[in-house]
């Protein structure tokens, strides 16, 4: 049984609600808590699950390498908070489209200097205020001036799938599957979790050792974007947002039409994705990057194969369950 069949058939609606309803009971941090109810009070839309859900990521999937945990805290609540701080630019990108507001955001984080606080409503600066926090946080871990750099080009990345997010809504030629495979995956974070960790590292690592991580990551990463792309793209749908993988093989399975993506319902679009069984498509895709994971050899003292993809098996579970 290939395993992501195997994590499927153990997903029976109970277990989905007792899965959800652990996720849903577990109270945030003092420290992380306060930022939630501030993006609140800024104006943030997103649904109360997604803060206990990227928490329970926090703790059950990551960290993907051994670091010291006498930072533990302040690394747990930078990821939370650069999660928090993408979650409110992908807002920006996926329902507002606003591609001025995205770089007004880009150039404030970009300068320290930046004087045009005022060009920003209130969820952007306090977007502004996280990344902030955030920058004050890690320039205190042993290894920050090592990956300060690294951490900026992912952050770059982040931006870059964000500002072809608003690409694909007003070019729908660019829905294709190589381009979403290019694009989107770097939005997922994990590579910025991973960065933190480094930061905050037990001693300095061989170029050698940071080569297979990074190789390890990426491809976790992809798989993280798979089961975000299954769990989201039928919400999407209402949202006219295409940025799901889902769309581009429904265009490549002429379910939609490049010419014309309004000549079809909501309705009649999920029911034929559906039909055509293209979430499997996905899924063998996910299934092909654990076999890849699963077959690499443990990094000494940093990356135990088999707890990752343990660690991988339940982010896809959290995924499905966020979907229910």
């Amino acid at each position: 049984m290939r395993k992501i069949e195997e994590i499927k058939s153990k997903l029976s609606p109970e277990s989905i609600r007792s899965e959800l309803d652990n996720m849903m009971s577990v109270p945030l941090p003092q420290n992380i808590q306060k930022w939630v109810d501030e993006y609140v009070k800024a104006g943030g839309v997103r649904s109360n699950i997604i803060w206990p859900f990227t928490y329970c990521v926090i703790k059950n999937v990551s960290p993907f390498v051994d670091y010291d945990k006498s930072y533990e805290k302040d690394v747990e609540e930078a990821k939370f908070l650069f999660s928090m701080f993408v979650v409110i630019i992908d807002d920006i990108a996926d329902l507002k489209k606003d591609s001025e507001l995205l770089e007004e955001i880009y150039k404030a984080i970009s300068n320290d200097n930046y004087l045009g606080r005022e060009n920003l409503d209130t969820l952007s600066t306090f977007a502004l205020d996280i990344f902030r926090h955030i920058n004050k946080k890690i320039a205190n871990f042993p290894f920050y001036s090592d990956f300060k750099n690294i951490l900026s080009f992912e952050i770059d990345q982040i931006f870059n799938s964000m500002r072809f997010a608003i690409l694909v809504s007003s070019h729908p030629f660019l829905i294709s599957a190589e381009n979403y495979w290019t694009y989107f995956p770097c939005s997922m974070q994990m590579m910025l979790y991973n960065i933190m960790e480094l930061m905050a590292g037990n001693g300095r690592l061989t170029p050698k050792e940071l080569k297979e991580i990074r190789d390890i990551i990426l491809k976790a990463q992809k798989m993280g974007r798979i089961g975000n792309w299954i769990s989201t793209w039928e919400r999407e749908i209402d949202e006219k947002d295409l940025t799901s993988l889902i769309f581009a093989y429904a265009l490549d399975s002429n379910i939609l039409d490049v010419d014309n993506l309004e000549a079809i319902s909501s309705e009649e679009l999920i029911a034929k994705i559906k039909r055509d069984r293209l979430e499997e498509k996905l899924m063998n895709v996910w299934d092909e990057c654990y076999k890849d994971i699963s077959g690499k050899k443990d990094i000494k003292d940093l990356i135990e194969i088999r707890e990752l993809g343990q660690k991988l098996e339940k982010l896809l579970i959290l995924q499905i369950v966020s979907k229910s």
